[in-house]
């Protein structure tokens, strides 16, 4: 699988609000997309890469923190994780970065 990442020092998210919206687009001929947004704008994306979101042996999505459980881990609250069943794109992101900015000054 892909793997995309944003290049932000600790301080740049310390006591802040963040927007964070990841994108996984699979495609027909088996390659996807993988996009990574902060508040509203991308930081990241892939080209095309070989894999499925799909595993046989079971698909672990970890949100706040890396594979081995201790690495990158979010030193802080996660406030809400939404999956749909389509991939949003640029502009639907930013509207809901837009519209819920205003709930987190």
């Amino acid at each position: 699988m892909a793997r995309v990442q944003a290049d932000y020092t600790a301080r740049a998210f310390q006591n802040r609000w963040r927007h964070i919206t990841a994108v996984y687009q699979a495609r027909g001929d088996g390659a996807s997309r993988l996009a990574l947004y902060v508040d509203g704008i991308k930081v990241d994306e892939t080209g095309t890469a070989p894999g499925s979101i799909h595993d046989p042996n079971g698909l672990k999505i970890l949100i706040g923190m890396a594979s081995d459980l201790v690495s990158y881990a979010v030193s802080g609250q996660v406030g809400s994780v939404a999956f749909v069943g389509s991939p949003l794109t640029d502009q639907i992101i930013q509207a809901l970065f837009a519209a819920q900015k205003p709930l987190y000054p």
